[in-house]
């Protein structure tokens, strides 16, 4: 049985690398006509966005499990309007049976808009967003490592703590002496 301490500043240091300067052209998924033309009427007519992070993604720890929180700034592309927008998604891993499940208990984003059309549909943007946040959780799987045993995982304040049983360490070692003993000329099977 191992146990490992992961700091939030763990989590932070793996998400940097989503922060790259500049804007990134984002097709907007298909939707329905109501949300399309209130798209068309603040500028989104051709179904892109441009969308740049203003700071790395933070992640925090709690009891309760994660909270990941971002802010970008959004325009329709060549535009020079922009909607200011931080959301927080509140998630957990848990285990269940030798898998890890994503479970996500809340999404909420805040949209601020220099545009007075913006601002009057701020709430319905607002929507917008954390139905499309929600879709896209609802489909991420995570991945569970080869040889390792994940029996439980005690959320804390700034810190994460998985325990579990690690039989690849094991194995690699196994190798590793068979290769030494075949690169020496030891048979590791007596004969």
């Amino acid at each position: 049985m191992a146990y490992v301490y992961l700091p939030d500043v763990y989590f932070n240091d793996v998400l940097k690398p989503c922060f790259h300067p500049g804007a990134a052209v984002i097709r907007l998924p298909q939707m329905n006509r109501i949300r399309s033309a209130l798209l068309a009427t603040l500028g989104f007519s051709q179904g892109l966005v441009e969308v740049e992070l203003r700071e790395p993604p933070a992640v925090s720890v709690h009891q309760t499990g994660f909270a990941i929180r971002t802010n970008a700034t959004a325009r329709p592309p060549g535009k020079k309007s922009t909607f200011i927008l931080t959301c927080e998604v509140f998630l957990r891993v848990d285990v269940k049976g030798n898998r890890l499940v994503l479970l996500h208990r809340s999404v909420r984003c805040q949209v601020r808009s220099s545009v007075l059309l913006g601002k009057l549909l701020r709430r319905r943007l607002e929507d917008i967003i954390v139905s499309k946040v929600k879709k896209f959780l609802a489909k991420v799987e995570i991945p569970h490592p080869k040889g390792v045993t994940i029996c439980q995982m005690d959320y804390h304040d700034g810190a994460l703590v998985v325990w579990g049983n690690i039989s690849t360490v094991e194995d690699v070692i196994q190798k590793r002496v068979k290769l030494l003993l075949k690169r020496i000329g030891v048979s590791s099977h007596p004969q």
